[in-house]
Parts: structure tokens; sequence; C-alpha cells
């Protein structure tokens, strides 16, 4: 779809008609709007504990799978609410000879009245192994509740990148926060935000992720209403991109909480958006076809 397409079209598109032409007659065709999102395909897979130990180094957990299996993510949850731990994780098919897959990974969870945040997944590249050992660094025995095991796999959708035409920051030390207003050159669709931040040590902040609805004028200029696109956490353990739902926007409102921190040094920002595409058969080629939406006509035509 044409970008000028997405400033006057209504947010859901469902003004938008395609029209053949032909002297008086007119045929309206019909047609499937598609965005060609991400698509997350997770298989869990099945597997028993079949040892627990412990020694110098640390705790160990074994799990076995019903059968040799392809896997790349591991998904922990722990009883404690506070803890920064290192592991290990190891694969094998006897249960005697151990090939490492993951060495000082950290896992982190911390709740407070300023941060609730949990780090414990497990990410790694494929691997088929009968067996998996993880080994836990900690002075006491970690309170293991649970652990999924599974093997995730993405099919890329198609993004395009999306230019911005101001960046302003704004480190307000009263109330503790980064705000970073961001305008576009034109109504895009959005879906994907990357944000460079960076600090001498770990960091673990609430961020928030808002777009213009609307605007109105006041005696101190123009003001924005904004609904949420994102919340979470901007961590130094995370590669700080988020995605959102689709979304036409063109002004942005990054809200990052410092709390008693030190602000975050925030570089490069990089946005993108899935690609729309309408689909639609022609059956009358002699026709002239235009896309019509909103109060105006789209006057490139399609054949």
């Amino acid at each position: 779809m044409p970008n000028q397409l997405y400033k006057n079209a209504n947010s859901g598109f469902d003004d938008l008609r395609i029209f053949g032409v032909d002297g008086k007659d007119t045929l309206e065709v019909p047609y499937l709007l598609k965005q060609r999102a991400d698509k997350v395909i997770s298989k869990e897979v099945d597997f028993k504990p079949v040892n627990e130990s412990a020694n110098s180094n640390g705790f160990f957990y074994t799990f076995q799978l019903n059968s040799a299996s392809t896997i790349n993510q591991i998904n922990l949850a722990f009883k404690e609410g506070n803890f920064n731990w290192q592991i290990t994780l190891e694969g094998s098919n006897a249960n005697t000879e151990w090939f490492t897959i993951l060495k000082d990974y950290r896992i982190l969870s911390i709740k407070n009245n300023d941060t609730d945040y949990q780090f414990t997944k497990l990410s790694f590249p494929d691997s088929k192994y009968l067996y998996y050992r993880l080994m836990i660094r900690s002075a006491e025995k970690p309170g293991l509740l649970e652990a999924l095991i599974n093997k995730t796999d993405t099919i890329k959708g198609t993004y395009q990148d999306v230019k911005y035409k101001t960046f302003r920051l704004n480190n307000d030390a009263v109330n503790k926060e980064t705000v970073i207003d961001v305008t576009l050159e034109n109504p895009v669709p959005l879906s994907n935000l990357s944000l460079n931040a960076q600090s001498d040590f770990d960091f673990y902040r609430s961020i928030k992720i808002e777009y213009a609805t609307d605007s109105f004028k006041t005696d101190k200029g123009m003001q924005y209403n904004y609904a949420s696109l994102y919340q979470g956490t901007l961590s130094s353990l995370e590669k700080p991109e988020y995605n959102f739902e689709n979304t036409i926007a063109s002004r942005l409102k990054i809200t990052i909480q410092n709390n008693d921190n030190k602000p975050l040094r925030l570089g490069k920002l990089e946005l993108k958006g899935n690609i729309y595409e309408i689909i639609a058969r022609f059956d009358k080629p002699k026709l002239t076809y235009a896309i019509f939406y909103g109060n105006d006509k789209y006057t490139h035509f399609l054949l």
C-alpha cells in the first residue's frame, strides 16, 4: 500500500474501495488486506526430571526428553522473588559425556517497590540431545518450581524502515524519568522499535511506548492524547527491541522510569513497520482501476 494512503484512510481501512471504471460503468473489486507480521511457532517438548544433585560448584538438575528432539529454549520458574545467578547448560545423549550449550549465562529476578522484573528464559541455538543438565551457581538451593522446554521458530515478516523527523530527549529530574518525543515524516505503520541504551552498570528500567491519537491547541501550544503501544522493562540483559501490534502512527512518546538512578545514555533509535498488501483479482483488464479512500482518490492506476 502507498504511504500517502495512511494519512487520509480510516485507521481500520474500512473505507478502502477498489473500483474499475469504463465510461459510465463502474465495477467494485473485492480484495484481501494482509500484513506480513512475524509468526512465532512454539512447540513444547515433553521431558521428565531424572536427577538432582549439588557440589561445590552449584546445584544440578538433569532432564530427560522422551526422545532426542531439537530444542532452543528453556523457561524456568523459581519460588524466590530476588536472585542473581549464573547457569551452565549442557547436553548429552547417554547421560555420561556432556557438551556445553550455555556457560556463565545470567538469570535474574528483582522484586521491590520500584522494580518487578524477571529474566529466566534460556535461549540458545538449535540443540538435539536426549539429556540436558542445568547447573545453577548459588550459595543456597534454588527453589526451582517449573521448567518448560520448547522449540521456537520465527517466520520473519516483511518490514520497512521508518524514518523520523525529530528526536527530542528530556531527562526530568523532578519526575525521575526520561521522556523522548519522536515525530515522523508521515503517518505510517509501526510495529517494532529498537533503542540503543548504555550505562556503566547493569540496569532495569520500566519503559512505556505510546503513540499520539489526536491533538488539541492550548495556551501552551499543541498538546496530544496518547494510547499505549508497549509497556515492559528496558534491561541490560536483553536486546532493547520491542514488538507491538502494527499501528498507524505519526508521533511517539517513550517514557523510561529512572527512579533514583542516573539516566541512561540513549542513542540510536530504529523504527520499523509491517507492510500491508492489497490482494485483488482483476477479471476485466480493459477497465481503469483505482483505489478510493476517505474523501480522496488515489490516482495511481493499478492496471
